[in-house]
C-alpha cells in the first residue's frame, strides 16, 4: 500500500471513529438510508437496461430498507444478543469441563471474563438496546480513532511513497 492511499484510509477510519463517537445511534438509521438508496438507484439502473423483473426486485427492497430499516435491526440486534447469551453460557460451560485454569488467579479471572462478560452484552442488549448501542458505538467510537490517529502517524512517519 502507498504511503498516500494508507494515509487516506487512516484518516477516513479516524473520521468513521469520530462520527461512530457523535452519531451513536444514528449511524444505524443512516447506514440503512445510504444502504436503500444504493439497491434503488440500483433497481433504477436495471430497469434502464430494460432488467425489469430485477430492477423491480431491487427497488422494492431499498424501499423496505428505508421503511422498515428500524425494524429490521430491531431484530438482528435480539438475535446478535440470544448469540451473546448461548455462547458466553456455552464457553463458560467448556471452561468448567475442561477445568481450565491460569498460572495464577488473575489469569483465571481473565479467562472467565470474556464469556461472562458475553452474556452481560447480550442481556444488555436485550433490555436495554439504545443505552448498549450507543456505547457500543462509542468504545467503536474510540478503537477506530486511535487506529486511524496511530495510522496517520505511521504514513507521515514512513519513508516510502
Amino acid at each position: 500500500m502507498t504511503k498516500k492511499s494508507s494515509l487516506f484510509i487512516s484518516i477516513l477510519t479516524a473520521v468513521i471513529g469520530l462520527l461512530f463517537i457523535i452519531l451513536k445511534n444514528d449511524v444505524i438509521g443512516i447506514s440503512m438510508t445510504i444502504i436503500g438508496v444504493f439497491l434503488i438507484v440500483m433497481g433504477v439502473l436495471y430497469l434502464i437496461d430494460k432488467l425489469f423483473l430485477s430492477g423491480v426486485i431491487w427497488i422494492v427492497i431499498g424501499v423496505v430498507i428505508i421503511v422498515f430499516g428500524w425494524v429490521l435491526a430491531t431484530v438482528v440486534i435480539y438475535i446478535l444478543a440470544v448469540y451473546f447469551i448461548i455462547s458466553g453460557i456455552i464457553n463458560i460451560i467448556n471452561l468448567i469441563k475442561a477445568h481450565t485454569k491460569g498460572t495464577n488467579f488473575l489469569y483465571t479471572l481473565l479467562i472467565y471474563a470474556f464469556p461472562v462478560f458475553s452474556i452481560i452484552i447480550g442481556i444488555l442488549l436485550c433490555f436495554n438496546q439504545g443505552g448498549t448501542i450507543a456505547w457500543i458505538f462509542i468504545v467503536c467510537g474510540i478503537l477506530l480513532l486511535i487506529d486511524g490517529i496511530v495510522g496517520i502517524v505511521q504514513s507521515l512517519v514512513s519513508k516510502e511513497k
